[in-house]
Parts: structure tokens; sequence; C-alpha cells
């Protein structure tokens, strides 16, 4: 799906026109910037050398990024060649994404940048050792943030309906996101941007993440929020990826090449003997790969060509 790949907005189009590679795509005699139709197909494209050396570069933060795709930044040579061999080879797919009426279930329409949400205000009356609705704030803080400094994505606090945020509450809208406690649920779970079905648990509607108010400690929440958060965006399991997951499912497809051990969306157990051993408790560089190339990057990560 191409809006996937190619969605600056049209405040930075032009920037991000200057950041682009000079070879994001190129014919058969090896001619640079010929638009990318479609990133599932095998493209001719220059002598590895070449292609390197006539990378564009951005900085940030001390950082040199490589940039692909128009918005999409490559922190090391060696993410750049594994793109490069993705692109001749047609498989330039970038975690595990969620599928949904065909297609990634992914928020449109800019929708990722009008994202709200509250948090229940009866995590209070949650028992000793539950967490506390000002812990899940937040977390809740640090997890939107994190999300937000990766790709071009924005949730919005709103405190003003903490009362009316749990699990019965309505929503005011479908963009909007209610952090609820339910203590029904052995942990934690989320639901899909299109599809809003609660396809990591059950019993909650469509735009719910229920969290089991004492299911996870105070330092564990943040990284579960994010982990929710990425399957609010459109991320699956990690470890449902077939080049070593372990894990099977049908309506998912693979978005990285290889498998994330310290994917912010895997599990440390689970079913069938799939668990990852090693997943992070904080964003992993591919976490926020994945994601850029579903929403681009943060307005942020425009910034002058070294």
């Amino acid at each position: 799906m191409l809006h996937q790949f190619l969605r600056p907005h049209s405040s930075l189009l032009l920037v991000a026109g200057a950041l682009a590679l000079a070879v994001s795509g190129c014919s058969a005699e090896g001619g640079p910037n010929v638009e990318v139709t479609s990133l599932d197909q095998p493209v001719a494209l220059p002598e590895w050398s070449v292609f390197l050396n006539e990378a564009r570069r951005i900085g940030r933060n001390g950082e040199v990024y490589y940039i692909v795709e128009m918005d999409i930044p490559i922190l090391t040579e060696g993410e750049l060649a594994e793109y490069y061999q993705e692109r001749l080879k047609g498989t330039a797919r970038k975690g595990v994404a969620h599928l949904y009426n065909g297609g990634d279930d992914v928020w449109l329409n800019d929708d990722e940048l009008r994202l709200r949400y509250c948090v229940d205000t009866g995590f209070d009356a949650a028992p000793a050792g539950g967490r506390t609705t000002a812990e899940m704030i937040a977390a809740m803080e640090t997890a939107t943030t994190a999300w937000e400094q990766v790709a071009n994505v924005q949730f919005t606090y709103d405190p003003g309906n903490n009362g009316n945020c749990g699990v019965a509450s309505p929503i005011p809208d479908a963009l909007y996101i209610k952090v609820s406690r339910d203590d029904t649920q052995n942990g934690a779970c989320a639901f899909g941007p299109q599809s809003h079905a609660n396809w990591t648990c059950a019993g909650l509607d469509g735009n719910t993440i229920g969290v089991n108010d004492s299911s996870f400690s105070a330092a564990a929440i943040p990284g579960v929020m994010m982990h929710e958060l990425g399957h609010t965006l459109g991320l699956h399991h990690e470890q449902f990826h077939t080049q070593g997951g372990g894990c099977t499912a049908s309506g998912v497809r693979d978005v990285t090449a290889s498998v994330d051990l310290i994917s912010i969306m895997g599990y440390t157990s689970g079913q069938q003997a799939c668990a990852l051993t090693t997943p992070g408790s904080v964003l992993s560089p591919l976490d926020g790969w994945t994601m850029r190339t579903f929403y681009g990057m943060p307005a942020a990560w425009y910034v002058a060509v070294l």
C-alpha cells in the first residue's frame, strides 16, 4: 500500500523532497529520480557504492540519518544496505502489522494526528498495590511521547473526560481512546485503528485500552502502555514474525525483513513456544522504523541537510 510510505504532509512536502534520496527509484539504465510506484516491485538500482555515495543525509541530535522514500530516516549504513537489498528484491517492508480489509490496519487521512485519550479515575479505587490514576496518566505521557518522537503521530490528553473513561463509558468520537481499568483482563489489551477490533483480547469496545490494575508494577506500566499504543497504531505482536518469531497467525504480515528481538511489541512468554526472549521495555529502533513506514517521520525531524 503506497500511501503508507509516501506521506509527508503538504506543509513539509518541499522540505521532504529536498531530503529525499537522489536514487529513491531508478530506471533500468540507472537514471535517478524515477518515481517509486510500488515498494513491493523489484527496481533497478545503481551499484551499492553509488547508491551509498548519493544518499542524502539529515542531522538530528548529533546523529546522521539517511533518508529514503521521501520521509523515512535510516540511522546506520548497515540498515541502509538492508533497505537497498529489499528494494532490489521488491520486499521493502519494514514489526508485524495487523491486516484489515486486505490492507494494513492503520489510521488514514491524517487521523493519527488527531487522536485523543482519557484515563479512568477508577484506577484510584483499586486495592492496595494497584496502579493509581496519577501513575497511569504519567505512563501514558511517557508512552505517547515515545511514539510521537519516532513517527508522525499525535496524542492529546483530555483530562476533563477522565470521570467518563470507564469500560462502559461512551466515546466522544471514533478517534478517541479510553484507558480504562478492567480487572477482568489478564493484563492489558488494545484495538486496531480501522477495524476497531480488540484483537488482543475480548469483551471491550473498539476504542478502549483495558488494563488490569494490579497486573503491572509502576516501573513496568510505561512500557506496557507503549506496547498497547503500538496496537492502536496498527502493530501486532512481534513473535508472529515469520522469520524467527515462532508464532503463527492469520491476518498479519511481516513489516521488517527479520524478527526484532527487542521490539516493544514482543512478549517474554506466550503460547506455541513462540515468545521472544529479549523484548524491550522501550521502543526499539525498528519499532520506530516500522511506525514511520505507516505515518512518516515527525515534523521535528525535517531539518537542514548536512
